[in-house]
């Protein structure tokens, strides 16, 4: 019978770094940006609106 061998630095990368690389990207670089709509509500009720109409 054949004995396999275990990369067991392969299995601990795969079962304990990735999940942690992924929460780390999720949690700093994906959460968005709540702060805008704050920003976007002010900018737009300060806006002026133009209205162009072109000639035919």
């Amino acid at each position: 019978m054949m004995k396999l061998k275990i990369n067991s630095s392969f299995v601990i990368a795969n079962l304990v770094v990735m999940p942690l690389i992924s929460i780390f990207i999720t949690y700093f670089f994906l959460r968005g940006n709540n702060n805008a709509y704050d920003y976007v509500d002010t900018y737009l009720k300060q806006s002026k609106v133009i209205k162009l109409t072109i000639p035919e």
